[in-house]
């Protein structure tokens, strides 16, 4: 299936669906109107039997039926019933042998029996059918036994329900070969339309490289192929928005690194001039402990690309974890670390549930006055600080590389944490309390 077109594959399955669907709806067909053309042989034989007194009547009534008729009589000799003598009328006795009438006037003698040797309360002459294996097929038969001991039967082989089985098979052939070259012509239509539709969006795709993703494309429906196309022109934005974060990212890193090297850079040739005291040098150490700091952002940023979920995410006790990133900024900070800590689990990497909660705390250490308050409690992580609240178009950012913030600052730290609690299923949520802000870290 794989080496054929679309539009062959299509029609090679409809097709095979309909053949499928035809051969079982022909059999059934035809077991049915088996049913209904012996039901109707029957039919004809009765009539036949009780509407056709002589032989002249008989040959007119029958010519859509190859019937042959018996007429004889039943007598009792020793409580013994038997046919005393009988009469074959020359119609169409090709199917009928002589050992034949023998069984068929044995067939009469008892069934006259069961009715005068019982008490069994029943016309005597209701006319009864059956079949019989007669010496050249199949004979189908019906008759009829007067109280009196006559009787007259009536019976012929299948070829009225073979011609009646071959004329419908035949009708039925008719339509299911007219169905099938509608079906495939519509199909073939259907299959063309919906390909160059496919082949449409494949150009198109194809295009957007050389086109520099500005071309719109339209579909104008409304199926499954619109959708696709929707999503093309979604992956089209976010290829878009991608970039134009790209170049945004570059200029900004340019612009963030460009500031520290500057000023060692400055330091750096007035030591060597002899301008500046040897003190100096303290602050090229502060700028490169800058530099090496968004170095190490850029780096984290980097290594979230190649996070995966092949392996189980661990248990991480956060508690430690804050500890841990909380004595690193005691000894940086005169701000007061108030901490109302339990043991609680969150599912990931311990490493990089460091990074976010190193990269919040610096953050809320840049903006707090006086105080830093982490509380970890039901399943819940919230960093406080005290500081000025943050604008309203900013409290459900997205956090992106080097986005500005409402005081014109940017980075990397809160996308790096963003992009990685969305990696383990957490979310995050900033708000304005009634004096400084919370980064509150639920899961989703």
């Amino acid at each position: 299936m794989k080496k054929l077109k679309l539009t062959q594959q299509i029609i090679l399955l409809i097709t095979s669906i309909l053949l499928l669907c035809g051969c079982l709806f022909t059999i059934l067909v035809i077991i049915q109107s088996k049913q209904f053309a012996t039901t109707e042989m029957y039919s004809r034989l009765e009539s036949i039997l009780t509407l056709t007194p002589d032989d002249n009547d008989f040959l007119t009534y029958s010519s859509n039926i190859k019937p042959c008729m018996i007429d004889g009589k039943i007598i009792c000799e020793d409580g013994n019933f038997y046919v005393s003598e009988y009469k074959i009328k020359p119609i169409n006795q090709e199917y009928l042998a002589d050992n034949d009438c023998e069984r068929i006037c044995k067939l009469m003698s008892n069934e006259y029996a069961k009715i005068k040797g019982t008490s069994y309360d029943r016309p005597m002459n209701v006319v009864e059918k059956g079949q019989l294996d007669g010496s050249k097929g199949l004979l189908f038969y019906a008759y009829e036994i007067h109280k009196d001991g006559m009787f007259r039967m009536i019976l012929t082989d299948q070829s009225f329900i073979i011609s009646m089985l071959k004329n419908m098979t035949y009708k039925i052939f008719g339509v299911f070969l007219l169905i099938m070259l509608v079906a495939s012509l519509v199909i073939c239509l259907w299959s063309n339309g919906v390909v160059k539709r496919i082949k449409k969006i494949q150009t198109h795709i194809d295009n957007l490289p050389n086109e520099n993703y500005e071309i719109k494309y339209d579909d104008g429906g409304e199926d499954e192929i619109s959708d696709l196309g929707h999503s093309v022109m979604d992956m089209r934005h976010q290829i878009l928005d991608n970039d134009k974060i790209k170049r945004e990212m570059l200029q900004n890193i340019s612009h963030d690194l460009k500031t520290p090297i500057a000023v060692i850079k400055s330091y750096a040739e007035s030591i060597i001039d002899g301008v500046s005291e040897p003190m100096d040098a303290q602050i090229i150490l502060n700028q490169a402990d800058i530099l090496r700091n968004k170095v190490n952002k850029l780096l984290q940023y980097n290594r979230l690309e190649y996070l995966s979920k092949d392996k189980d995410f661990d248990d991480v006790n956060m508690k430690n974890v804050i500890n841990e990133v909380v004595e690193t900024y005691k000894h940086q900070s005169p701000l007061k670390f108030d901490l109302d800590l339990e043991d609680v689990i969150f599912k990931g990497y311990r490493e990089n549930y460091y990074t976010v909660v190193d990269n919040i705390v610096d953050n809320a250490k840049r903006y707090a006055k006086t105080t830093i308050k982490i509380i970890l409690k039901n399943n819940e992580l919230v960093i406080y600080n005290d500081g000025d609240h943050i604008d309203e178009q900013f409290l459900n950012a997205e956090f992106k590389p080097y986005e500005k913030g409402s005081k014109g600052q940017f980075g990397l730290g809160m996308s790096i944490v963003v992009k990685t609690l969305d990696f383990f299923n957490m979310k995050l949520r900033v708000k304005n309390e009634n004096v400084g802000v919370s980064f509150i870290i639920t899961k989703k």
